[in-house]
């Protein structure tokens, strides 16, 4: 019988912006072969210089089968770091027959490595051995890099909106990282700044079977998923939320938990059905209509780590925040009529429907400065204040 792979940390792709790379480990026609520990396992050590804090990982490869009756989520490498903890990669979930298969993609750590310096071990093995070798990775490179992470959760995030955690932060927000179990739901507020883009997901983040829900900064429910079912032949007890056409840009909160834990009302009602696990879908339980109040349902999970990886997604500013490109207010962005609005605004003769902060662009208190005119530009240009 064919198993799911049960190991201490899954890590698979996630679609993420590149930063400048450290050091590489690089490996060409190397077996995997065998259940781990195997004696059949190849086994490769290489040092490396070091000096910084690794985070995250891109992994290019070709693994090509030897086997043919092998399915290519059966390849596994375990990497361990100099008297660190090991991460287990697994570059794809489909259970079925391949020939060749390409990857890069790019993995937050569940944990940042502090100790880059020394000999770093990588085991090649499968989850299920065929008779003789399994596949080969005909050429593998395994780079580090020490982006910083995204936000790591401070004690137990509360799982309601008036006790959520708002990551600190600037920019884009790329990941969390968190622990839930059985009674112990995570909620986050976040910005969606490219709300075309959105994703987030456990898949890859985690060994738990985890439920994501969406609601807004009310507490109403937007969109949830338990399952994520990417193709026939690729399903995952982790979760993955996308756009579904509902999500604009602005603040909203990201819930956590473990299935079969689900997000209630005032009055205990659940707010989703408990199927089809497969979909995103929008609130549509008994308590579909009141927003989050508690949680309930008994959980088939233990306590665990996670790491939500999200796309399209922001910290929340927390400070100045400039003007709008519509400054006038009639509907039309970054128009001549914008611009002369805004000059009319700095020489003290601010319409009716201007920006409420009037000369003071950029939100910093000071109104009519050098640095208000770059914020307006800036941001007429469509770029951040």
């Amino acid at each position: 019988m064919r198993l799911k792979v049960a190991t201490a940390f899954v890590l698979c792709a996630a679609a993420v912006a590149q930063a400048s790379p450290r050091e590489s480990l690089t490996f060409t026609n190397v077996i995997s072969d065998g259940l781990e520990n195997a004696a059949t396992n190849s086994v490769i050590t290489q040092t490396l210089v070091g000096g910084y804090t690794v985070s995250k990982v891109r992994v290019v490869g070709t693994l090509t089968s030897v086997n043919l009756a092998t399915y290519e989520s059966e390849a596994i490498f375990k990497i361990t770091p100099p008297g660190g903890e090991p991460v287990y990669v697994q570059m794809s979930g489909a259970d079925d027959e391949f020939t060749t298969i390409n990857f890069d993609a790019t993995l937050y750590l569940p944990a940042p490595i502090a100790n880059s310096t020394g000999a770093w071990e990588v085991r090649f093995f499968e989850t299920y051995d065929d008779a003789g070798q399994d596949a080969r990775w005909d050429n593998l490179t395994v780079t580090l890099d020490d982006e910083p992470v995204g936000h790591i959760e401070q004690g137990d995030s509360g799982d309601l909106p008036a006790t959520a955690q708002v990551p600190a932060g600037s920019g884009t927000l790329y990941t969390i990282f968190g622990s839930i179990g059985p009674g112990i739901e995570d909620l986050y507020k976040i910005q969606i700044c490219d709300p075309a883009n959105f994703v987030v997901t456990t898949v890859g983040g985690t060994g738990l079977d985890t439920r994501l829900f969406i609601f807004d900064t009310a507490g109403n429910g937007v969109l949830y998923n338990d399952d994520y079912e990417a193709s026939a032949t690729e399903y995952y007890y982790q979760s993955r939320i996308h756009n579904t056409g509902v999500l604009t840009a602005g603040e909203y909160y990201v819930g956590v938990s473990v299935f079969q834990r689900m997000a209630r009302n005032s009055t205990g009602q659940d707010m989703w059905l408990n199927l089809p696990y497969e979909a995103v879908r929008a609130p549509d339980g008994p308590g579909a209509a009141s927003p989050l109040a508690a949680w309930g349902g008994t959980a088939f999970e233990t306590t665990g780590e996670y790491v939500l990886s999200l796309t399209g997604a922001c910290f929340i500013p927390t400070g100045p925040v400039c003007g709008p490109q519509d400054f006038n207010g009639d509907g039309d962005s970054g128009t001549d009529q914008d611009i002369e609005a805004f000059f009319a605004c700095l020489g003290g003769s601010c319409c009716d429907t201007c920006y409420a902060g009037g000369a003071d662009f950029n939100g910093d208190g000071d109104t009519g400065t050098d640095q208000d005119i770059e914020s307006f530009f800036r941001v007429l240009g469509g770029n951040p204040c």
